[in-house]
């Protein structure tokens, strides 16, 4: 998806390869341990009324952008823009990852929502990495 949307609607933004397959996998593993591990202990708060209907959606965006944040920027960014991308848009991320955790509990639409949450981080990071490298110009 990352390749067909960066020569598609971002032809002219440079591929620095930041990113590896190693660093996806070791950030997958990352993202997925931390998201276990809150995922267990908030478990009682779920017993309770708000807690129960907001937990589920804030640890979805965490993961969903934990996720998608990496592969999305890792043909595109260098390491460096990888760093000043999370430092400017971070909060954005993980609200874009709130947003979008709403499709992951509809029923059906939730089979294709990876897809869709792989395209909104991809057009968001490649889009804020243009508009970094378009201001050091």
């Amino acid at each position: 998806m990352v390749k067909h949307v960066g020569t598609r609607d971002f032809p002219r933004l440079e591929q620095k390869r930041g990113g590896t397959v190693l660093g996806s996998l070791c950030n997958a593993l990352v993202a997925t341990v931390i998201f276990i591990l809150l995922w267990l202990v908030t478990l009682p708060l779920w017993l309770f009324g708000l807690p129960a209907v907001a937990l589920p959606v804030l640890l979805s965006a965490y993961l969903s952008q934990r996720l998608f944040r990496y592969d999305a920027l890792a043909e595109h960014a260098s390491p460096e823009e990888f760093k000043q991308i999370l430092e400017r848009a971070g909060a954005r991320l993980y609200l874009l990852g709130v947003i979008l955790a709403f499709i992951q509990f509809v029923p059906l639409l939730n089979l294709f929502s990876p897809v869709y949450i792989g395209l909104a981080y991809i057009h968001f990071c490649l889009g804020e990495l243009q508009r970094i490298r378009s201001e050091q110009a």
